[in-house]
């Protein structure tokens, strides 16, 4: 009996997920991941599962309803799970073992390999035919992304950020499914946003929640970002374009453009743009180790400048002449402190739930050390966010070397990022054509 579109059950999510979120793994994936949980439950509670339905599956050994990969996709929470993946991981491998990052074509096929193996992972599989299944409120879609000249796997990049979440909201305020800001939403070409108007009495109209709209405008956006790198190149077939994987990566962020203005819109390529990027990053690790300059950006403070470049607020404000509580300007000048130096002490911020005891172990030290080179007493209590100095110490050499690595990682995670982000693209949309052919319609009549 046809009773029209049935939602199958979605699972719970695995029993090796933590309670705590992973620090490790960029917080996008841990929003991500909260996201479908919700989304996962509130499609469950849709399909007319009673409440406790959640929690008796747990305990069911099997569960058909739950869509496997293809056998040929070795996955499970040891080997994915809770970890950085794509280049992020690549990157922080090489940065660990040879102290700089080489990227080429078989770096960017193995962290490519590397997402598909994620979103082959089960509850990420599960994730993306939840996702998958929106692709019936605008069925259209592909007509629509060929009639603006581009490949309607575009459309996936709803995936790529945010999950196709219509509430999700950034740091930057972006908004949608799409993450559009509203600035480039009110472009005449897109307008997504309507400012009020006064004269006429009317409210602003803000629709970058509203997923066809969106969908659309993710088209008509792309489309202008490869008209900007020259001629546009007419969707033909599977294969992405350099033109597209550019657009894609412009997509995330300036970077393409800024390669873009460097080498003039004719002589594009990725190729070029991977080794554009890879020499910002020789640039960016080169410059942890002298003192540098540093702008301000939205929503920047003197606390998570100083985090993310291995340094400290009172440092920073000393060598600025400036109050370390006095408010920066968007666009403003600092000049930074070297962040990495034979001859600088190395420093540890203590986590929450943060003793000296795990500390002491931690870096093969001991309780008595800490204290004597921090000027501790034994009464003190230690605070999330302090800053401890460690002993150097034969044996703790690895742990030393493990803290200026994520310095450097953090100091490179934009470009990194933007990197992953076309990998991820392209991971998606392989991903995706597997699912439809291995298991059809996420929504089925």
């Amino acid at each position: 009996m046809n009773e029209g579109f049935k939602i199958r059950q979605a699972p719970s999510p695995p029993e090796d997920t933590p309670e705590t979120e992973d620090p490790s793994v960029p917080e996008n994936e841990n929003v991500h991941r909260r996201h479908f949980l919700k989304l996962a439950i509130a499609a469950a509670l849709a399909a007319g599962m009673p409440d406790d339905a959640q929690a008796k599956r747990k305990n069911q050994k099997e569960k058909p309803h739950e869509k496997a990969a293809p056998a040929h996709i070795k996955h499970g929470p040891e080997q994915l799970r809770h970890k950085g993946h794509g280049m992020w991981k690549i990157a922080r491998e090489q940065l660990a073992k040879n102290g700089t990052i080489s990227i080429d074509e078989k770096t960017l096929a193995t962290a490519r390999e590397d997402w598909q193996q994620y979103y082959h992972q089960p509850f990420e599989y599960q994730q993306l035919g939840h996702a998958l299944s929106r692709r019936a409120e605008f069925p259209d879609y592909e007509a629509f992304y060929k009639s603006k000249g581009i490949d309607p796997d575009v459309f996936y990049l709803g995936i790529v950020e945010t999950w196709f979440n219509d509430d999700a909201v950034s740091k930057a305020k972006a908004v949608g499914s799409y993450q559009f800001l509203k600035q480039t939403a009110m472009r005449p070409d897109i307008r997504l946003v309507i400012p009020a108007d006064k004269k006429k009495g009317t409210p602003e109209i803000d629709n970058r929640k509203n997923f066809e709209l969106s969908s659309k405008a993710c088209a008509t956006y792309v489309a202008s970002i490869i008209n900007g790198y020259g001629k546009l190149t007419p969707y033909k077939g599977p294969n992405p374009s350099d033109n597209l994987l550019l657009a894609v990566s412009h997509y995330n962020g300036s970077f393409a453009n800024q390669y873009k203005d460097k080498v003039g819109p004719d002589k594009v390529s990725y190729a070029g743009y991977v080794e554009f990027i890879q020499q910002r990053i020789h640039d960016k690790l080169i410059s942890l180790e002298k003192e540098r300059e540093y702008e301000i950006e939205e929503d920047d403070t003197l606390a998570s400048i100083a985090h993310d470049n291995g340094t400290k607020v009172e440092e920073i404000a000393k060598l600025n002449g400036i109050d370390p509580k006095a408010p920066l300007k968007l666009g403003q000048k600092l000049r930074l402190p070297p962040a990495i130096s034979p001859h600088s002490e190395t420093e540890y911020v203590v986590p929450s739930g943060g003793t000296l005891g795990k500390i002491a172990k931690m870096f093969k030290t001991t309780v008595e050390e800490l204290r004597k080179l921090n000027g501790l007493k034994e009464k003190d209590m230690l605070k999330a966010g302090q800053r401890l100095k460690i002993p150097h110490t034969t044996e703790n050499a690895a742990e030393r070397e493990a803290l200026k690595t994520n310095i450097r990682m953090r100091a490179i995670k934009g470009l990194l990022e933007n990197l992953d982000y076309a990998l991820k693209w392209q991971a998606v949309r392989k991903v995706a054509a597997e699912y439809d052919k291995t298991e059809g319609p996420y929504l089925t009549p």
